[in-house]
């Protein structure tokens, strides 16, 4: 496209001019393809294009939105319901565990009563979940004063319902001793609480391959002699004696556990207790409690280790002193198991 000159001359055989030069002007339309107005037609057609792609694209997006809206709103009514279900279900449930909680308090002696027969002892007792799997326990017969270190199988409501066992059957062992005027040593008690928790276990189909029972240490003070007797299953006993640490492991076989056969019988320990001697005992909770700078167990060596720095702190600041100690080895771990630990001054 464009214009042309075509410019034309005549010449002879001889190379003679035979005409004037002619001249012819050619103009050459440009194809529409080239115009301005196609141009701005382009631009609109592929503008609308453009347009029209990402208008179907966002209609679509929104359509897609509410749909997933919709079922969004659908799912988190149903959440709501559900939370509200289960917000009723867990007050009910903590309801229970509240009132259950009452009536295992209702059986556990006042801490006021131990430190009142045994001026300047304590109880830490601490529970995981609410209700506790450990128990103490303390009884006044026949010028002998009985008390005992429970640890039961489990914690939380399992555990607060093996120890509510435990303790109504120690409880009625002692009972029936008095009313049949005979009387057992700790190490005979645990041979019949073994039996009675093996028998209640037994009788109600118990799973047999759950290891159900109990870990303690049973202690008899007779108030006359000044002789303590004590029986322990599996739980260490630590007790100064005569100004003399000592330590006397509990034998390997709890209370209600399996014994496929073997049975280990449950050795009776005495002592003669001076004035100032004091017995300690305590649950796993407290050995097997993670924490430190390393995330390990607090460990029986590190127990006895405090204990044996109890003996330069006044017995009124024990128990704070063994608190505290436990809380710092703790730290941020959340607790690993109900504790009880107890510290009894003659």
């Amino acid at each position: 496209d464009g214009d042309y000159i075509f410019k034309v001359k005549a010449f002879s055989k001889s190379n003679k001019i035979m005409s004037k030069e002619i001249k012819l002007t050619i103009s050459i339309a440009k194809p529409f393809w080239k115009k301005w107005w196609f141009f701005v037609f382009c631009v609109l057609v592929i503008g609308g294009i453009v347009y029209s792609f990402f208008w179907f694209k966002i209609r679509r997006l929104q359509r897609q939105k509410k749909t997933i809206q919709k079922q969004l709103d659908i799912k988190t009514k149903q959440v709501v319901e559900s939370a509200k279900k289960i917000e009723v279900i867990n007050r009910d449930l903590m309801s229970s565990i509240n009132y259950a909680l009452k009536l295992q308090n209702s059986i556990l002696p006042p801490k006021e009563n131990v430190n009142h027969i045994f001026p300047g002892s304590f109880i830490y007792y601490k529970p995981r979940n609410v209700v506790s799997g450990d128990f103490y326990f303390l009884n006044e017969c026949n010028k002998k004063i009985i008390f005992a270190c429970v640890d039961c199988t489990g914690h939380g409501v399992p555990g607060a319902f093996m120890s509510l066992i435990g303790y109504v059957a120690l409880r009625d062992i002692y009972r029936m001793n008095e009313a049949q005027d005979k009387w057992q040593t700790p190490d005979q008690i645990l041979e019949s609480l073994d039996r009675e928790i093996k028998d209640l276990l037994e009788t109600h189909s118990v799973d047999k391959n759950t290891n159900n029972g109990m870990d303690m240490i049973l202690c008899e003070y007779n108030t006359e002699t000044k002789e303590l007797l004590v029986a322990s299953a599996k739980r260490p006993i630590v007790i100064y004696n005569e100004g003399e640490l000592k330590i006397v492991k509990g034998e390997k076989r709890s209370i209600g556990e399996q014994d496929f056969g073997l049975i280990i019988p449950y050795q009776l320990h005495k002592f003669d207790i001076k004035p100032n001697d004091v017995i300690y005992m305590f649950s796993d909770g407290f050995t097997d409690q993670f924490g430190g700078p390393n995330t390990k167990k607090f460990g029986i060596r590190k127990t006895i280790k405090t204990i044996d720095e109890l003996k330069t702190i006044n017995p009124k600041q024990q128990q704070k002193y063994i608190i505290e100690t436990f809380e710092e080895w703790k730290q941020n771990h959340s607790q690993t198991d109900d504790i009880i630990f107890m510290g009894v001054y003659f």
